[in-house]
């Protein structure tokens, strides 16, 4: 390499160092002679103008009239005279007049008025390992840059012992603090090792794999030479060359005989002659010598990548800081994009966009010289870079797709084969693999996470990435969180600033999980508003922009965590953070779109956007069951598009046979199956197919051993079940869901069947009546009728009466009511399974005035069906409520519904919403609109978080005609010409 391009080499390597923690800086007399602080061999000339001591005596010119003053010879010594000297001043002092010894020193080095510089700030922001000095000065501990607090100093010997720490500042000479741990003088040089044993040794062990530079020193440094001289004896002792290589910089350019003598005891000389005077005039003003400002601009160079930049080419930047990235095998776009700031460049998802056309055909010859560059796009994600201009494209650069796709153990998890891919970790995972999967076996998740942080690396990030798959995997969880918190977040600050780029996006998901969540909400909102299609604002081209940038945002943190193996999958943080991408999945998969599709001309597949299968997997691992159905319906989506090639048959059949293998199966897996039910039942798959996984279902409900799955099992069944009932025709679901039936009413399976709640299991039999033939209903009753305790009785009752008519089976109210659960009763007693006379009411409200002292949560289930049964002109009158006035809200109104308190209506209490659509209650709701209709309402319909009949009743009862498309972005407030019909006396 030419001399001249060496620095830019050492700066790389120094950085390189500094990465691995295997930086150690050693500051000499010429880092704080920018202080004012004599030099080495000034501070020798002071000592020997002191002692009379000069060079004239062995002086080769020397005349008898030389003028002595002006000679330039007089104090230019000889290395052996620069420790020698200090022995003769000290000679000319008593041992008991030492004091004045060091206070000369002192007073000679003018410490008292010295500041630290510019390069001492800058050497603190290189954040190497350790610091070294053979300075007396305080400069280094006293700069005021916010790491030097990471350090410890070490004055002398028993400080390496009281300060176990891994960074320090070591003054090797000492300093005057401890005026007897000073190294000057021959003698103390000659006894180093046996006087500060503790250090040398600390210092010789650094010499095995630490990269040393030496800042502020000459070529003939007498304290250079002492530390080259090590470096060469371990070198013959180990008998091998050194692997690391240790730089000298210096202003002074060496002859070919001297670099090849340094190069040869492994040091490379670097000339500050090499930097370029751009880079110099970034010194400070305060800097004044030319070689201090060199000096400065190498130190910075290195603490400030974008100060080396203005002299390198785009490669040499690229390829140095993209080097950064390799502890990653997905590289976040915010960090990608933070490397190096690409003129209006933008990314959405996999396509970088450049408006820049110097820049396009820079980068596009990079890529072909570059693998580490062209690697680095390929692992952010970017498969294709477009120049544009003005909306237009003008040229296309396409790259290797993103590797991880096809990771082996990525594709067995997409497709919901987790039999599979826990045999394949088993057999062949890193230590790593297994933390990210342990769900599979979560026995073993705290042995992983001790295995996983404790991992033996010397690069600082891949530490930190090692240390928060850990917290993730275990800790967070445990009561060691808040400790592993702390230890993280040291780690970051720890990090050099100018490396930032590099971890940033780590560092939101540690500590600021919802920033781009935030915006992710603002990009949804703004494609709602676009794809408004009663709204002047309809713009589908404007809602696909927004999109697209969205999915980079979930795109980027999904493969981040699944490439990267941090498992913070299945963590709440993750859902939320995703949820506004799955809304706006949905969004785009509206029914009312379809209307516009000649307008639409990206329209595939019948929609504006087909989901893909990645789009799959994030709906079904961060998705929720409920909030799925509850979001289609508030969309009014009735069918999810999809890309062709995306199986969903067989991923749920893999899971299926995943949960039938697995016996330990997470519940997870459980929730994750019922989101693939409701997608099939929204997506158009065959009936054939929906059928299939019918059966499975059903198969896996019986024959799982499990009850915990079981229980589980029973939402998802019935929401498959439901949807099969209601297809037209269903005969192809027939032979499942007779088998279902039968086994509902199976007295082999009542063990498992006793734990599901009494009325979900009843609606569930009142589902499946047509599939119970006569016989299996005979049969049951005959089971009923021969058992021996009330409790059974009631509860079989509760469980089996959609089976049976009222003419041929009734109990009594009285003989149930100890075992009956309250929401059960209003159904029995319309059913007529139940008898509910005069007598039996008032023996019911006898029997709740003997629990008026039982908590509320016991009392406020029957005052509820209560308020049913009087919905419902059951034989229950209003004085019968009287007596529990001020126990429940829905009671106080039915008492004086002109003078109640309409704000503690809550429209998402299904009792409420059973008063409002009553015909004897629902005037005085209408009357009271404006105050049903509050901030709270509003926010949920804002954020499409209401319920199918909370939408019911605002747009079909509560809104007038004229008002209907305010809502909810206006608030109702009722106006003074709508008027209000005439009420009622009361309920």
């Amino acid at each position: 390499m030419n001399q001249s391009q060496l620095w830019k080499e050492a700066v790389r390597e120094i950085r390189a160092a500094q990465r691995a923690n295997r930086l150690v800086l050693f500051v000499g007399a010429g880092v704080s002679a920018n202080s004012g602080i004599p030099t080495w061999d000034k501070l020798i000339q002071k000592i020997a103008l002191e002692i009379g001591y000069d060079n004239c005596h062995q002086c080769k010119i020397r005349k008898a009239d030389c003028p002595k003053a002006d000679c330039r010879y007089r104090y230019v010594f000889l290395q052996p005279d620069f420790v020698r000297i200090p022995d003769y001043f000290s000679d000319s002092f008593s041992p008991g007049r030492q004091d004045e010894y060091y206070q000369f020193l002192k007073n000679a080095l003018h410490l008292k008025d010295a500041k630290p510089n510019p390069i001492d700030e800058e050497i603190f922001k290189i954040m190497p390992h350790h610091i070294i000095t053979t300075n007396f000065d305080t400069l280094l501990e006293d700069t005021t840059a916010s790491n030097r607090g990471l350090y410890d100093v070490i004055r002398q010997d028993e400080d390496l012992l009281r300060y176990p720490s891994d960074r320090y500042i070591i003054k090797m000479h000492g300093d005057f603090t401890h005026p007897k741990s000073i190294v000057l003088k021959e003698a103390d040089y000659l006894e180093y090792e046996n006087t500060h044993p503790l250090t040398s040794a600390f210092i010789r062990s650094l010499l095995i794999n630490h990269t040393f530079v030496f800042l502020g020193y000459g070529l003939n440094d007498y304290n250079l030479n002492l530390i080259i001289g090590w470096i060469n004896y371990f070198r013959k002792a180990a008998n091998a060359p050194s692997s690391v290589r240790n730089f000298l910089i210096t202003d002074k350019v060496p002859v070919s005989f001297e670099k090849r003598r340094l190069e040869n005891r492994g040091i490379t000389v670097i000339s500050l002659n090499d930097i370029p005077k751009a880079l110099t005039k970034e010194a400070p003003a305060s800097i004044t010598d030319p070689r201090g400002r060199e000096l400065y601009a190498f130190v910075k160079s290195i603490s400030t990548p974008s100060l080396e930049e203005k002299v390198l080419t785009l490669e040499e930047i690229l390829n140095e800081k993209y080097a950064d990235f390799a502890p990653y095998r997905k590289i976040a776009i915010p960090d990608f994009l933070g490397a190096y700031n690409y003129h209006n460049a933008r990314i959405r998802s996999s396509r970088m966009e450049i408006t820049d056309r110097q820049e396009f055909e820079n980068l596009q010859t990079i890529l072909q010289k570059s693998p580490l560059i062209e690697q680095t796009f390929s692992q952010t994600g970017i498969e294709e870079i477009v120049c544009s201009d003005q909306d237009e494209e003008v040229d296309i650069l396409r790259l290797p797709p993103f590797a991880f796709w096809r990771d082996p153990l990525f594709r067995l998890e997409i497709d919901n084969d987790y039999t599979a891919l826990k045999k394949k970790i088993e057999k062949q995972g890193t230590v790593f693999e297994k933390l990210y999967y342990s769900w599979l076996d979560p026995e073993s998740c705290k042995q992983l996470a001790l295995q996983a942080e404790n991992q033996v690396v010397r690069d600082p990030l891949q530490t930190l990435m090692n240390k928060v798959r850990a917290y993730y995997g275990w800790y967070k969880h445990t009561s060691q969180c808040q400790e592993k918190e702390e230890e993280i977040n040291s780690i970051f600050r720890s990090l050099p600033i100018q490396k930032d780029y590099s971890f940033r996006f780590l560092r939101y998901l540690f500590e600021y999980p919802s920033q781009n969540r935030n915006k992710m909400e603002v990009l949804l909102h703004q494609m709602d508003t676009a794809l408004d299609t009663a709204s002047s604002a309809f713009d589908p081209q404007k809602a696909m922009e927004h999109f697209w940038l969205l999915q980079s945002y979930a795109y980027d943190y999904y493969y981040f965590l699944k490439a990267n193996l941090v498992p913070l999958d299945h963590d709440k943080d993750s859902r939320d953070y995703l949820r506004p991408y799955l809304r706006a999945l949905v969004s785009l998969s509206r029914q009312d779109l379809s209307v516009y599709s000649d307008a639409i001309c990206q329209m595939e597949n019948g929609a504006l956007y087909p989901l893909g299968e990645v789009d799959l997997d994030l709906l079904v691992k961060f998705g929720d069951p409920v909030w799925l159905r509850k979001t289609l319906g508030s969309y009014r989506c009735e069918a999810l598009r999809f890309q062709n090639g995306v199986d969903l048959s067989r991923k749920t059949l893999n899971l299926i046979s995943s949960l039938a293998t697995q016996k330990n199966a997470p519940a997870g897996w459980v929730s994750q199956l019922y989101l693939l039910i409701v997608i099939s039942f929204h997506t158009p798959i065959s009936s054939w197919s929906r059928a299939a996984t019918l059966d499975k279902l059903i198969d896996l409900m019986r024959d799982k051993s499990s009850e915990r799955i079981q229980l589980a099992l029973f939402d998802p069944l019935y929401y498959a079940a439901s949807k099969a009932v209601m297809t037209n025709p269903h005969h192809l679901f027939d032979p499942g869901l007779k088998k279902l039936a039968a086994w509902l009413i199976d007295a082999k399976a009542q063990s498992a069947l006793q734990k599901i709640d009494p009325l979900r299991f009843s609606q569930f039999v009142s589902l499946l009546t047509e599939f119970y033939p006569p016989e299996s209903r005979t049969a049951l009753k005959e089971r009923i009728d021969k058992m021996q305790t009330p409790e059974e009785k009631t509860e079989a009752v509760e469980r089996y009466y959609p089976l049976f008519k009222a003419e041929h089976i009734q109990f009594s109210l009285h003989d149930l009511l100890q075992g009956l659960d309250p929401r059960q009763l209003t159904p029995l007693v319309r059913s007529g399974i139940v008898a509910f006379n005069d007598q039996q009411i008032e023996h019911l409200l006898q029997w709740l005035d003997q629990q008026k002292d039982q908590p509320a949560r016991f009392l406020r289930p029957w005052l509820r069906e209560l308020v049913r049964l009087f919905l419902h002109q059951l034989p229950i009158q209003i004085p019968h409520l009287e007596k529990w006035k001020g126990h429940l809200g829905q009671i106080d109104f039915l008492l004086d519904p002109e003078n109640f308190d309409y704000s503690k209506v809550d429209l998402r209490d299904g009792l409420w919403q059973e008063m409002i659509f009553s015909p004897l209650c629902q005037p005085w709701f209408q009357k009271q609109a404006a105050v049903l209709l509050n901030d709270q309402v509003r926010q949920r319909f804002l954020n499409h978080t209401q319920s199918e009949q909370e939408e019911k009743i605002v747009y079909g009862l509560l809104l007038p005609d004229e008002r209907l498309e305010d809502f909810p972005q206006k608030p109702f407030e009722k106006r003074k010409e709508e008027k209000t019909s005439q009420l009622p006396a009361s309920v």
